[in-house]
């Protein structure tokens, strides 16, 4: 019996999972940037993939972040939107950015 890996085999992540990653790394360094997020600001992210977004802002450190399918009642607690809107019609996105107002505080910054 042998132990450990066959000789020439390498070990097979989920290469779904890394596609995911990066592209979630491709979408939120600009987003980050361009909003100046802090650690300690409330951020929430609306799109196709908040939760995923969502999940990749706390792993970075961003714990205050949510997504926008379980951010809570909306009372302006927000200082951060991040908006995921590709592949959708700009049509759609009236209604989300209606929504926002009433989560954003009066001085939050949004990225979309």
């Amino acid at each position: 019996m042998r132990f450990g890996r066959e000789r020439g085999s390498e070990p097979k992540g989920d290469v779904m999972s890394s596609l995911q990653i990066a592209i979630g790394d491709r979408i939120i360094e600009p987003m980050i940037a361009l909003a100046g997020c802090t650690t300690q600001q409330h951020i929430v992210v609306a799109g196709t993939r908040s939760m995923e977004l969502m999940f990749e802002l706390q792993r970075r450190g961003y714990a205050r972040a949510a997504a926008s399918g379980n951010c809570g009642c909306p009372a302006g607690q927000y200082d951060v939107a991040l908006v995921d809107w590709r592949r959708r019609t700009l049509l759609s996105l009236e209604p989300a950015l209606d929504w926002l107002t009433n989560v954003l505080s009066a001085r939050a910054v949004l990225v979309v």
